[in-house]
């Protein structure tokens, strides 16, 4: 039996990660409050990598850090959606692009504080096969950041969400072996 969305969500905020950040980028979180950075502060800010990113649209995502801030943004796929599934909500700011000639939306952001003792988990939407055929809106990447109090630094993970397509005209369920 599959577990449920609601298990892996508890199971994601409440196990600790293996330390997402080399000793070096650790350093440059702060523990004391910043004010978020300005629009252009984001536009001048330098790539920052993560070590634990898996799978190949969260590998096309772009993270960039300012003080304690973390901007996650994913220009390799349209943003249906984002959704934080958990975690502390303070001072946590989404953006998706806005439609252009194809009416679809452009890539998505999430921008937020990373700070001792804060835990959550993003999703961001995409479309895709499902119910509604071909643009149906599916899971396309998870964001999961944590930083347990005590610990030295956050770990912070990228991924691909898991999505099984179900049956549409243009993908039809596989049949049932007979008995």
């Amino acid at each position: 039996m599959r577990p449920g969305p609601l298990f892996v969500l508890a199971l994601l905020l409440s196990a600790p990660l293996a330390d997402a950040t080399s000793n070096e980028s650790a350093q440059a979180f702060v523990s004391t409050k910043t004010p978020p950075p300005s629009v252009a502060a984001w536009k001048a800010a330098r790539p920052s990598a993560l070590e634990r990113v898996f799978g190949v649209r969260a590998r096309g995502c772009q993270v960039k850090r300012i003080e304690e801030w973390l901007n996650v943004r994913c220009p390799g796929f349209k943003a249906a959606a984002l959704t934080q599934l958990g975690g502390n909500r303070n001072d946590v700011s989404y953006f998706i692009e806005p439609p252009g000639a194809d009416r679809v939306p452009g890539p998505g952001q999430v921008t937020f504080p990373v700070r001792s003792g804060d835990r959550r988990v993003f999703l961001f939407w995409t479309l895709g096969p499902g119910y509604d055929g071909p643009l149906t809106v599916v899971p396309a990447v998870v964001l999961q950041q944590s930083w347990l109090l005590g610990s030295d630094s956050p770990s912070i993970t990228l991924s691909d969400a898991l999505h099984e397509p179900v049956a549409t005209k243009t993908h039809p369920r596989p049949q049932a072996k007979e008995r």
